[in-house]
């Protein structure tokens, strides 16, 4: 935040980090919830996350330096520890996808990559292959950092000068993903809607293979996709439209991408929090306008 910004929490400065987290936590009212995020097993330590919910897409290097940053501390948790960091996803010469190793970085001495996804792939990249595709994925990293707080137009410009190298060399990586995500915030903004829905389309492919785990961020992008899927079909919320435009909500995916948002968020949130009772609404308001010009959805 700018300017810096402090809060201490009770309740939740007992619970260890995790990038991996198996529990979640809010108030409701001055009564502190911690819901589980995954099946917890007798004995199993309830961990939570300091980072906040699209954090959890970015690469253990970033994770790791950024709660080093403002936590003190460098996160030794599973996922960080895995071999493999699939937020780190680069194009293998053969076409297929390999991911870098967790902990290698363009100054460490090792370099490490996993094996390609295409199986019939034999030939892995050597060191100095390697150290050139991380200095590529750091020019892109620092790009995304110099630009992370800008206008949607500057980020919207930026996006289009790199995504084009950057779906070729890194399509599994979370760069990549925020560039999808600023190229749906400018095409929404500019009510091109078919090609934002792409984006957003992009963006939950990422999320599903990089984190597994419930995640906030991947029900929100699913519902922006839901909504850009509405409003493709005419129905914007200061023109609901009419009947054929409803029917064509109905035929589409909109309910269904709905849906999905709304398991992961009363999982995460339960019934009560703002987070699912405004979606929520949103789909309610969405059923009852198409209801009343004779559409069900």
């Amino acid at each position: 935040e700018d300017p810096p910004a402090y809060s201490t929490y009770f309740m939740s400065c007992f619970h260890s980090h995790s990038c991996a987290p198996n529990v979640g936590w809010h108030y409701s009212g001055d009564n502190f919830v911690l819901r589980a995020r995954q099946d917890i097993q007798a004995g199993e330590e309830l961990c939570i996350t300091y980072l906040p919910e699209e954090g959890l897409y970015e690469s253990t290097v970033e994770r790791r330096a950024d709660l080093q940053t403002t936590k003190g501390f460098e996160c030794g948790c599973d996922r960080c520890a895995s071999a493999w960091d699939t937020s780190r996803g680069f194009r293998c010469d053969c076409g297929g996808v390999r991911f870098l190793a967790s902990e290698t970085s363009v100054t460490s001495d090792e370099k490490q990559c996993s094996p390609c996804n295409n199986a019939a792939c034999t030939k892995a990249p050597d060191r100095a292959a390697l150290q050139k595709i991380m200095e590529e994925e750091e020019k892109l990293v620092k790009m995304f950092r110099k630009f992370e707080n800008n206008t949607t137009d500057v980020q919207t410009t930026k996006a289009k000068e790199v995504l084009g190298n950057s779906e070729k060399n890194f399509p599994q990586h979370w760069v990549t993903e925020r560039m999808w995500n600023w190229m749906q915030n400018g095409c929404t903004r500019h009510r091109k809607y078919a090609d934002a829905i792409t984006f957003a389309d992009r963006r939950a492919g990422f999320m599903e293979k990089a984190y597994t785990g419930l995640n906030g961020a991947a029900a929100w992008c699913i519902e922006e996709w839901a909504s850009l899927t509405v409003r493709e079909c005419g129905v914007e919320p200061n023109n609901m439209g009419n009947k054929q435009s409803f029917e064509k909500v109905k035929s589409g995916d909109a309910m269904i991408l709905y849906d999905r948002a709304l398991h992961i968020l009363i999982n995460m949130f339960g019934t009560e929090h703002e987070f699912y009772v405004d979606v929520k609404s949103k789909v309610d308001q969405l059923k009852e306008a198409a209801k009343k010009v004779g559409v069900t959805l």
